[in-house]
């Protein structure tokens, strides 16, 4: 290069800035700009977007009816809205079934090596029983997967993007009968796609169903086993973001609330060795159970007349609430109360604890025979809910309501089924498996089985007096 050209590339940048004319900078930015919006900047003016999640939709359902209602619903916003672009994205997750069951018999074969060298230890047996149920069931059931679908809505204006927003949001949940929650902002910003944004406005297709494949995180490692989906033949768990958000269990006497509750401690306690597991036990069934099985949780066994047993129990809740108040906020769970016949509980107790335990990594599972026992504020605190069969629901119970169309069902279950509704809002009709506790309490300890134990109800549906292996 000679001095001549040298001396040109040098200068001309120069020249440039000094006149004025500068490079056209055309990358647009996104920010977040509250805690459900994000703005993209762009030489125009700024572009707002918000966005809607349906969660947990049934894939056969999906292929059969949700698409083209999908796609036809997504014409006529675009066509109607000129000044609001939606972009529809499907999103599927699912797990490998191969690596799932691969790191369950790596896990089985090291714990049985742990058993050769001691044959005592229960915790190592009950915890074989566990991965080998689940070997089997991944081996024959349908897997467990998830379908979600984002709804990002773009428009210049803020005001007409909230109420196209709000529009939306009720027709989603009467269309897929699920519960649509707003996408908060930070992970809207991932999500934002700004391609989609021209220069001379906001063009999306008519028909913008993205579908993506990523991996569902493991639920063997933390996630509660409930049980098979009877629809879907499906694996369901209760995954371990949601036993924070408090578990709920309801049913009429003698369908099993207490024999679900053991299951839930026991699993938890083989899951979750880092929890702290706290029981408020006034029949003492529970008692019973977990300490034949050797579970070494901390139980509340209370004796006496009902009023002093009342009493004695609400001074436990006190002095449990005296130290979650006084505890330090964290995102980590580190500990379960889990109270049976919770009517006997003063409700501001269980509200209080409900609204601070989250926050403090408490979780709170509560069980008794009818919604009218627990407050609506305790309710409305409790993210999953197991409703085995009532003799009765009123229609207009505000429960029947959260149900939506499974509510006539309540009263038709049998014994071991239960509607579960999960954290996210999706409902499914499940065959509760309990066989660690039954095979317990009618197997090994025929000898003093409390009488709520007696006539349990097998899979196939026979009354068995202390000799069942299934509930």
């Amino acid at each position: 290069m000679g001095i001549i050209e040298l001396l040109v590339a040098i200068v001309t940048p120069f020249i440039i800035c000094k006149s004025g004319i500068k490079p056209k900078n055309r990358k647009k930015v996104v920010e977040e700009i509250d805690s459900n919006t994000v703005r993209i900047r762009t030489q125009r003016g700024p572009i707002y977007v918000k966005g809607l999640r349906v969660e947990d939709i049934d894939s056969v359902k999906l292929l059969e009816e949700y698409d083209e209602i999908i796609r036809m619903y997504t014409q006529f916003l675009n066509r109607l809205n000129l000044d609001v672009a939606l972009e529809i994205r499907l999103l599927k997750k699912s797990i490998d079934p191969v690596s799932i069951i691969k790191s369950i018999e790596r896990e089985l074969t090291h714990l049985k090596v742990q058993k050769m060298n001691d044959p005592t230890d229960i915790r190592i047996e009950l915890r074989i029983g566990y991965l080998e149920k689940l070997l089997k069931l991944y081996s024959t059931s349908t897997l467990p997967s998830r379908i979600e679908i984002n709804y990002l809505l773009y428009s210049r204006g803020l005001e007409r993007l909230e109420a196209e927003k709000y529009t939306l949001k009720n027709l989603l949940s009467s269309l897929f009968k699920a519960q649509v929650r707003d996408i908060d902002s930070r992970e809207l910003k991932k999500m934002v796609n700004p391609k989609v944004v021209k220069e001379n406005g906001i063009v999306v297709p008519s028909i913008a169903l993205a579908l993506a494949n990523p991996p569902l995180e493991s639920t063997i490692s933390d996630g509660i086993y409930l049980g098979i989906d009877i629809e879907s033949n499906r694996i369901e768990f209760i995954p371990p973001t949601s036993i924070r958000h408090h578990i709920g269990v309801i049913g009429s006497t003698g369908m099993g609330k207490t024999t679900i509750l053991a299951s839930l401690i026991i699993r938890i306690h083989l899951l979750l060795s880092y929890v702290n597991v706290i029981v408020i036990d006034p029949k003492g069934d529970l008692e019973y159970i977990l300490r034949e099985m050797e579970i070494p949780v901390q139980v509340y066994r209370f004796k006496g007349t009902s009023t002093l047993r009342k009493e004695e129990i609400n001074r436990v809740i006190e002095n449990i609430l005296d130290e979650i108040v006084n505890m330090e906020p964290s995102k980590d769970l580190r500990k379960v109360i889990v109270v049976d016949e919770a009517w006997l509980i003063e409700s501001n107790l269980l509200e209080e604890i409900a609204r601070e335990g989250r926050s403090k990594g408490i979780s709170l599972i509560v069980a008794t025979q009818s919604p009218s026992d627990l407050s609506y504020e305790i309710w409305s605190n409790i993210g999953t809910w197991i409703v085995l069969k009532l003799n009765r629901l009123d229609k207009d119970n505000w429960i029947c309501t959260s149900l939506r169309d499974y509510c006539s069902y309540v009263t038709l279950l049998r014994k071991g089924e239960a509607l579960v509704k999960f954290h996210n809002g999706r409902i499914k009709m499940i065959r509760l498996d309990v066989d660690e506790v039954i095979q317990s309490i009618t197997t090994n300890l025929k000898s003093s089985i409390p009488n709520s134990f007696n006539n349990l109800e097998t899979e196939s549906g026979e009354i068995t007096n202390g000799s069942s292996t299934n509930a």
